[in-house]
């Protein structure tokens, strides 16, 4: 590990010449291309073995292993949320610094230290390896996180960090925010429980007003990412009851959006999500109505 990561007691990288990889990265890559000689030395029945071994050593070294692999999963680029940097950290960091604390022991794995046009791209891992390592209940042992348990620490931070979103506003880019809500519309129920705590938490009201102010710019996507939290909100009920957060916190969006001059449904059709075709803001007084294409 110490070859990996480089010596604590020196500031300056080896020299070149010296035979010796420079980097935690190319360190890494020195050790993945070192492989058993000897028949002791291979396991015929894992050839992974020593592989799994070295990540998972590199993962006891965080400080915090556990919140290490939390922010591992979260800030893996899959589907339509491949989200950037600098979301990522908006909606995940719950204190300054916790990303670099998460992350910082790892970049081995990882580049750490990025510069500003970095941020408009989403993390980079140079290694496959360790992706599939992680995502594999049977080779990452204690340390796997299943993808509702995923989910549920994403949703948790969103709603944990809700507060300083609106600090901001003007987003870089709002329509990676709007995919953001998007995906968070599918946490399990089961993993509502985790989630439920920080919604009555935070100040939704605060949050519907300044999206609902912010409509002129672009209003569609604006829309979506306010339906979006409706869908959240709602995610851990049943089909026939909503459970009493879900009713409280559809209450005060509905509440602020009505004041801010929004066409919105009936308090009936919030509760049974029947509002999506009728959810629009009033743009140069008339009423602009966009048809749902999805759920």
């Amino acid at each position: 590990m110490r070859y990996i990561e480089g010596s604590p007691n020196s500031s300056k990288p080896r020299a070149q010449n010296s035979g010796h990889p420079s980097t935690p990265h190319r360190r890494l890559e020195h050790i993945l291309g070192l492989t058993p000689t000897t028949g002791a030395e291979r396991s015929p029945h894992n050839p992974l073995e020593a592989l799994d071994a070295l990540y998972r050593l590199l993962l006891e070294t965080c400080p915090d292993p556990e919140l290490s692999m939390n922010w591992l999963r979260a800030i893996q680029a899959k589907d339509y949320a491949q989200s950037p940097v600098w979301l990522l950290r908006l909606v995940l960091e719950a204190s300054p610094g916790e990303e670099q604390c998460a992350l910082g022991s790892l970049a081995s794995l990882l580049p750490i230290q990025l510069f500003r046009e970095s941020l408009e791209s989403p993390y980079m891992f140079y290694h496959k390896s360790f992706l599939d390592f992680i995502a594999d209940r049977t080779r990452c042992g204690e340390a796997f996180l299943s993808d509702e348990q995923d989910m549920a620490w994403k949703a948790q931070r969103f709603f944990q960090t809700l507060d300083r979103h609106l600090a901001i506003l003007p987003l870089p880019d709002s329509k990676h925010y709007e995919q953001y809500t998007r995906m968070l519309t599918y946490v399990p129920r089961a993993a509502f429980e985790v989630v439920e705590p920080h919604i009555l938490s935070c100040d939704l009201q605060k949050w519907a007003a300044t999206w609902a102010d912010a409509a002129d710019g672009n209003y569609h996507v604006t829309r979506w990412i306010i339906v979006y939290m409706f869908d959240i909100v709602h995610c851990g009920c049943s089909r026939y009851r909503c459970r009493p957060t879900c009713r409280s916190s559809a209450r005060k969006l509905a509440d602020v959006l009505r004041m801010k001059g929004w066409d919105i449904p009936s308090w009936l059709q919030v509760l049974g999500r029947e509002w999506k075709d009728q959810f629009s803001p009033k743009i140069g007084g008339n009423t602009t109505v966009y048809v749902s294409t999805g759920s």
